[in-house]
C-alpha cells in the first residue's frame, strides 16, 4: 500500500502518520509533502493507491486545491482531509468524483481505515463501469452505424427496382408500386427509431459539458430546426424570455425539439399553438411551461407517458419511436431537474419542466 498525504500542519500529519500504520500496519508506504505541487507531481511519476489531501495549503487556496485535484488525469481514489465543516463543500465534493470528505478533528484509525478501503474499491468500481460503458457505447455506435447503412441499401435497391420498372413497362398501371413504397416508409420509421435510440443512450454522455446556457436560445433552436414541420402545419410556437441555468446546449435543444415537434404531431387544430414560458419559480427551481392546444392525453395515461416505447395512438396513425418524452424525462433529470404533465383530453396538454438555479 502506498499512500500519498499532502499536509501542512505538522501536528495534523504525525496524527494521520499514526493513525495511517497502526491501520494497515508499518508495511505502508507514506509520501508526504507539505505543498500542493509537489504532491501532484509525485501522482504523475509514481503508483499511488490512495491520496489524502488537505484542502487549504501554502501554495493553494480551497478553490484552487478543488479545481486541480478534480481535474487529475488517472488519479487514485482521493479522500480530502480537512478542518473545515461544510455540508455543502462535502457534496460537491463527492459529485465532482473525489470519493470522500473527512474532518480531522472527528477522525479516528478505524474509521480512516474503512474510508481508504471503500474509496479503493469504489474507485475499481467506477474504472470497470467507465470501460464497459466505452465498450457499450462503441457497440452500439458500430451496431447504429451497421443498420443505418443496410438500410439505406434496401432503400436504394428498392427505389432502382421501381425505377427500372417503370421503363420497362411505361404503360402497365397494375403493377404494385405501393409496396415499394411502403418499404421506404417503414424504412424511414426504422431509421426515425435508430435516431432516436441513439439519441437516448448518449444523454448521460456530456455530462461534463454543463456551462451556462440560456434555455431561450436552447427552445429557439429547436423551433428554427423544426421551421419546415411548423409552416407545413400552419402552427404557431412562441418563446418568451426563459432563464439561464447551468446544462448542455444540445440536450436542451433535443429536448424542445421533441416536446415542440410532439404539440405539432398530436394536434387537430388548423392552428396549432406552442407557448414556452417561465412561471415563478421558488428559492430552488426555475420552472418552464411548455403548453400546446393539441389533443390532449387521457387521464389514464398520464403515469405512463415517460415510459420508453410507450405508445397511447397506433404508428398509423401518429408514427414515430415511442421514445421522444422519454428522451426529455432523461435529459430534465441530468440536469437535476423535474418533469410533470397536466392535459384535457381535446384541450392540450401543459408540461412543467423545474431545473435547479443556478448557485
Amino acid at each position: 500500500m502506498q499512500i500519498l498525504l499532502a499536509e501542512d500542519n505538522q501536528d495534523h500529519m504525525e496524527l494521520i502518520v499514526d493513525m495511517l500504520r497502526s491501520s494497515f500496519g508499518h508495511d505502508v508506504k507514506i509520501r508526504h509533502f507539505a505543498q500542493l505541487q509537489p504532491a501532484i507531481e509525485c501522482l504523475r511519476d509514481e503508483r499511488i493507491d490512495i491520496f489524502l489531501c488537505d484542502l487549504r495549503l501554502p501554495d493553494s487556496t480551497i478553490e484552487n486545491t478543488v479545481d486541480r485535484i478534480k481535474d487529475l488525469e488517472d488519479a487514485p481514489p482521493i479522500i480530502v482531509l480537512t478542518s473545515l465543516h461544510d455540508e455543502d463543500l462535502a457534496q460537491k465534493l463527492v459529485k465532482l468524483g473525489i470519493q470522500d470528505f473527512l474532518p480531522k478533528d472527528e477522525l479516528t484509525p478505524s474509521q480512516l481505515l474503512r474510508a481508504c478501503n471503500y474509496a479503493i474499491e469504489r474507485r475499481k468500481l467506477t474504472r470497470f463501469l467507465l470501460e464497459k460503458n466505452e465498450d457499450y457505447k462503441a457497440f452500439c455506435y458500430s451496431l447504429t452505424h451497421d443498420f443505418k447503412s443496410s438500410l439505406w441499401q434496401i432503400a436504394r435497391f428498392a427505389q432502382i427496382f421501381k425505377n427500372e420498372t417503370q421503363k420497362k413497362y411505361p404503360d402497365d398501371h397494375s403493377l404494385p408500386y405501393e409496396f415499394l413504397d411502403k418499404i421506404s416508409g417503414k424504412i424511414e420509421n426504422i431509421q426515425k427509431l435508430i435516431e432516436d435510440l441513439q439519441d437516448f443512450l448518449s444523454i448521460d454522455v456530456l455530462l461534463d459539458t454543463y456551462m451556462d446556457i440560456s434555455l431561450s436560445l436552447a427552445a429557439n433552436n429547436a423551433a428554427d430546426m423544426l421551421q419546415e414541420s411548423i409552416l407545413k402545419r400552419g402552427a404557431e410556437v412562441t418563446v418568451l424570455e426563459l432563464p439561464q441555468i447551468q446544462g448542455n446546449l444540445s440536450q436542451l435543444q433535443l429536448l424542445f425539439t421533441n416536446l415542440i415537434s410532439n404539440a405539432i404531431k398530436y394536434n387537430h387544430s388548423e392552428h396549432p399553438k406552442v407557448t414556452i414560458s417561465a412561471q415563478e419559480s421558488d428559492a430552488q427551481f426555475y420552472t418552464i411551461v411548455v403548453e400546446d392546444n393539441g389533443i390532449g392525453i387521457p387521464q389514464e395515461k398520464l403515469s405512463s407517458i415517460f415510459t420508453p416505447f410507450e405508445r397511447l395512438h397506433r404508428a398509423d396513425q401518429y408514427p414515430g419511436s415511442g421514445l421522444g418524452l422519454s428522451i426529455v424525462k432523461r435529459i430534465v433529470q441530468s440536469h437535476q431537474g423535474r418533469i410533470s404533465v397536466t392535459s384535457r383530453e381535446g384541450e392540450g396538454s401543459r408540461f412543467l419542466l423545474k431545473f435547479p438555479r443556478r448557485s
